[in-house]
């Protein structure tokens, strides 16, 4: 009998979408919280009066191929 792995990830910022990716990868079964209405965690562009503005980190760079296939993923 195969004993699956079971996750609960709260939040899904890059990090908790990364672990829950990773985690499912290998089988398991994943359950993402989040209790914005959007995705992405601190990075998003918000919109205010018409105005819209970045907020969290929106680039991304590093010369490690593993990094970058995961941000790809």
């Amino acid at each position: 009998m195969e004993n699956k792995k079971k996750f609960i990830i709260v939040g899904a910022g890059p990090s908790g979408l990364a672990s829950a990716l990773e985690a499912s990868k290998n089988n398991a079964s994943v359950h993402v919280f989040e209790s914005s209405e959007k995705l992405g965690g601190l990075s998003r562009t918000m919109d205010f009066e018409g105005c819209k503005f970045d907020v969290g980190p929106h680039r991304f760079f590093t010369k490690n191929s593993e990094v970058n296939t995961l941000f790809n993923e």
